[in-house]
């Protein structure tokens, strides 16, 4: 242990303000002193984690004394942890600076160095406007999409890329992209255990992930998130407001549709909402036909979507325009002929309605067995006549 390190320790154990404290340092100079490097960055990443003081300091006097027996990953995040203490402390160009002096150390390992990057980009999302927006935007958009080609290089699923899914999911809330919130926020619970989350994260997760989905010009399936783990913690309304959309029940989405529009961001997408409504359920007409019965009348149309009739052929030609569906329209007999429904994921009560739709068509496949069967000797003796 070379005199700096050895200074630096004593002081802290010196100057520890609990004996709680005092431990915690006594067990960083026991690891150091007997070389358990993986032990000892594993302590010092839960030390960094969990308390506050000048951890600059704590780089420079000791953690950089054995920065290069340590795993890079542990360092890169230890490094990301000091540099977000440092913009408390310091300033944030200082703390960029400290991250970009560690791109050599951590240099071996890729997984590392996507890690320092992503916290290049947390710490330029913490500078905002007075309106909370982002400082500079297109800055951010650059570096993010920099450690994005980065982190494609990687393979499998490693530690860097959570954090890299949630910052980049922060990103798209920030300037309002709620398809690209709603793909990276998914990703990035993909990465981790959600129970894990405190109790106030998961519920926010949630919700803001239901008003992305709500909000997303192309984003028409929404069985993937109603099958999600995190839709346990989304406010019950909130819940409420999916499976109708969903479902495709006008009468729900009128009796809903107050109360939601209470909420200012929703308010002010209303027109955008009552479309995507309408288009979804008009998709949910098309999926829902029995096979022999692929032409949907306009009428129906009108009833279940709840729309003027002049309004029909304009949503029918949207749904086609975003692939939704596929058919013809025939506007002499005010007819819409469907073809093909997007595929999605479905809910139980749209399982159960397709296990219905197979019922029949056994059904169907054995009745017409039997006439083959009960007239097969007929068929053949005429065949041989």
């Amino acid at each position: 242990m070379s005199g700096r390190t050895f200074s630096y320790l004593k002081k802290q154990l010196n100057n520890a303000r609990s004996d709680k404290l005092r431990d915690e340092w006594v067990e960083m100079e026991t690891l150091y002193t007997k070389k358990l490097w993986q032990q000892l960055s594993e302590k010092v990443l839960h030390f960094i984690e969990n308390n506050s003081t000048n951890f600059k300091d704590m780089y420079d006097e000791f953690i950089s004394s054995f920065e290069n027996s340590i795993d890079r990953v542990i360092l890169a995040k230890i490094c990301v942890a000091v540099a977000h203490d440092m913009i408390r402390t310091s300033n944030r160009a200082a703390a960029t600076d400290f991250l970009k002096s560690r791109d050599k150390v951590c240099s071996k390992s890729n997984v590392a160095l996507v890690r320092l990057h992503t916290g290049q980009v947390e710490l330029m999302m913490t500078e905002r406007k007075v309106t909370d927006e982002l400082a500079h935007p297109k800055a951010v958009r650059l570096v993010l999409e920099a450690t994005q080609k980065e982190l494609d290089g990687l393979t499998g699923v490693t530690p860097a890329h959570g954090p890299f899914y949630k910052v980049s999911a922060e990103y798209a809330r920030c300037v309002g992209d709620y398809e690209s919130y709603y793909r990276e926020a998914l990703r990035y619970l993909g990465c981790i255990d959600i129970e894990t989350l405190p109790n106030g994260e998961q519920v926010s997760r949630a919700t803001t992930l239901v008003t992305a989905v709500l909000l997303a010009d192309n984003i028409f399936n929404f069985g993937e998130l109603l099958a999600h783990p995190v839709m346990k913690f989304a406010p019950t309304f909130l819940a409420n407001v999916i499976s109708t959309f969903n479902a495709g029940n006008a009468t729900d989405y009128k009796n809903l549709k107050a109360e939601l529009l209470n909420d200012e961001t929703f308010k002010n997408h209303e027109n955008s909402l009552n479309e995507k409504f309408r288009m979804m359920a008009l998709m949910e007409i098309a999926a829902c036909r029995p096979p022999k019965e692929r032409v949907i009348p306009f009428v129906q149309i009108v009833n279940a979507v709840d729309i003027p009739k002049n309004y029909v052929e304009m949503y029918v030609i949207k749904c086609l325009s975003k692939g939704l569906i596929r058919g013809s329209i025939n506007q002499v007999k005010e007819e819409f002929n469907v073809d093909w429904v997007q595929p999605r994921v479905l809910d139980n009560e749209q399982i159960k309605g397709m296990r219905k739709r197979i019922e029949n068509w056994q059904e169907t496949v054995s009745d017409m067995s039997k006439i083959v069967h009960d007239n097969a000797k007929e068929i053949l003796v005429n065949k041989i006549a």
